[in-house]
């Protein structure tokens, strides 16, 4: 076993050009695991209120991918959730996406007990997967989930 030596690694260099945009997942519908679930709070500039969002994060079973880059695709699927002060919000109409994407897991009956963490590792489900362009950067594109079923 060897042990890192940051000095060493500092010294060392390369004569290749390396890429510049990480490889995107091609638009299409895969099978997809929950990788990861995030919620994060973002808040407006243009008013100030805070708003919660889910990070989910789905890895893909996309054969031509892995062959290409030695890897499963990962691709995030960001949800805003409504929110009663602390609580999330179930009245009629609201967090349609959320239940959505409960409803491909099978977590989505009345009755049955629901908690966020319930979502890591779930699965699989049909991925529905788009490229855009990223609004930060238009001339990079990046792949993201427009939509969840059941497979």
């Amino acid at each position: 076993m060897s042990i890192f030596d940051p000095a060493t690694f500092m010294d060392q260099g390369t004569t290749e050009a390396g890429s510049t945009q990480a490889p995107i997942c091609e638009p299409g519908e895969y099978p997809g695991v929950v990788d990861k679930v995030e919620p994060k709070v973002i808040t407006s500039k243009k008013d100030g209120r805070d708003f919660i969002i889910l990070e989910v994060t789905w890895k893909l079973q996309n054969a031509d991918f892995e062959k290409s880059f030695g890897r499963q695709p990962t691709v995030r699927q960001s949800l805003f959730l409504d929110m009663n002060g602390n609580n999330l919000d179930m009245s009629k109409g609201k967090n349609v996406p959320l239940n959505k994407l409960r409803d491909a897991l099978g977590m989505n009956k009345a009755g049955q007990q629901f908690k966020f963490s319930m979502l890591q590792g779930a699965g699989p489900a049909k991925v529905m997967v788009k490229n855009n362009p990223d609004r930060n950067a238009p001339d990079v594109m990046r792949a993201e989930v427009v939509a969840v079923g059941k497979m």
